[in-house]
């Protein structure tokens, strides 16, 4: 029963459930998920360098920024991050994933001859507007731009992705 056109406590928790069950459908179906490679400086001269991954494959939900190199979550979720890193031959690379200023992994490939690869993943409970990124911890960091295989892959091998789950 309705009192001078207000809702009573039972109509009110009836609207406030379906309200919620709306917004988990809503956001169940929503998909987000980034791919970036190629960085912007492949000679990161200062330590937590934060690595900008500028070219973007896909960016479904417009979460990454290439020219911040940081992802914001759209929406809150559990999150799948992956970093891909390739030093030059010699050189290395210490990286970390960041979650607000908070380290969620890290790194490293240290003065190794040849081409090694690093890799990294992290999962993550994330809040909506929560940031992400890759940062660079060692002075003269040094990656990949050429001289593996072919230019037109060498630079992609360093790559940066999420995918809320």
């Amino acid at each position: 029963m309705k009192l001078s056109g207000k809702l009573t406590n039972r109509e009110l928790g009836f609207k406030l459930i379906w309200k919620y069950c709306e917004m988990k459908e809503r956001t169940q179906n929503l998909t987000v998920l980034f791919r970036a490679r190629e960085v912007v400086e492949y000679t990161l001269s200062t330590r937590n360098d934060i690595i900008i991954f500028s070219n973007v494959l896909f960016n479904v939900g417009g979460g990454y920024n290439s020219e911040t190199g940081k992802f914001t979550a759209p929406v809150a979720g559990t999150y799948l991050f992956t970093v891909s890193l390739c030093p030059i031959s010699g050189k290395s690379i210490f990286y970390k994933i960041v979650v607000n200023e908070d380290v969620v992994a890290n790194g490293h490939s240290f003065s190794v001859s040849g081409y090694p690869c690093v890799s990294g993943n992290a999962i993550v409970q994330l809040d909506a507007i929560d940031v992400v990124y890759v940062k660079s911890t060692y002075t003269g960091d040094v990656l990949l731009k050429s001289g593996l295989y072919e230019p037109m892959y060498d630079a992609k091998s360093n790559s940066f992705s999420g995918v809320l789950l």
